[in-house]
């Protein structure tokens, strides 16, 4: 009782390096998928992926239906941000070996 189909929202996209521009998507791409990675790569793509989400339109429009939605509905998209952080969050070996 209540319950109206309309309520329900559906969010279909695909998140991908291209939309980071080519020479970004190339840089991304190349990066070999391994558990030893330079920590300048983890940064790289952690922050690839982060920014890759804010910019995607159909990931904004799924944050908007959340009354506490940091990106507002109709905003245009972030420029892409890149920070360290393989060095500011430390993950003890112990917990790597388990």
């Amino acid at each position: 009782p209540g319950w109206n189909c309309r309520d329900v929202k559906f969010f279909i996209g695909r998140i991908s390096f291209d939309e980071l521009g080519p020479e970004r998507a190339a840089a991304l791409n190349a990066v070999q998928t391994s558990l030893h990675l330079p920590p300048d790569q983890i940064d790289m793509l952690i922050a690839a992926g982060r920014d890759a989400l804010k910019s995607n339109k159909e990931f904004r429009g799924f944050l908007a239906t959340f009354p506490h939605a940091p990106l507002p509905r109709n905003a245009p998209p972030l420029p892409p941000r890149s920070a360290p952080v393989a060095s500011t969050i430390p993950i003890p070996r112990e917990a790597l070996a388990q």
